[in-house]
């Protein structure tokens, strides 16, 4: 299975699209770009690349695709090139605001970005 020797990808898989991978969160993949590997992931896994991918040539809107720490969008889009080691992480945005996570957001401002912060949380007060 070569690919020009760019070798194995980990690609993570958000949870909403793991029904569609068997439950996988993970998977080892190979391509020489982004596109190539989510071509990869479309063969094993029929009908992920809808969720993915607009008309199978863009990322859709609300579907971010990162390489390590860079966003595709800010790259090659699909064309980005991939080698061996790297880790694409498929990620949704999350839309909607407070009314629908409250309980989540308030977790986050009260614990964990006062943290981040530097600033003592409302639990350690």
């Amino acid at each position: 299975m070569a690919n020009n020797g760019t070798g194995e990808t980990l690609v993570r898989i958000p949870a909403p699209l793991r029904p569609l991978t068997g439950g996988a969160g993970e998977l080892r993949l190979e391509g020489a770009t982004v596109g190539d590997v989510l071509g990869a992931l479309e063969r094993k896994h029929k009908g992920i690349s809808d969720r993915i991918l607009d008309g199978g040539k863009t990322v859709r809107p609300f579907v971010n695709i990162f390489v390590g720490s860079d966003n595709v969008k800010s790259l090659q889009g699909l064309n980005t090139r991939v080698k061996s080691g790297d880790v694409i992480s498929i990620v949704p945005a999350v839309a909607g605001g407070l009314g629908v996570i409250p309980a989540v957001a308030s977790r986050l401002w009260r614990d964990v970005i006062p943290a981040k912060a530097g600033i003592q949380s409302q639990k350690e007060r």
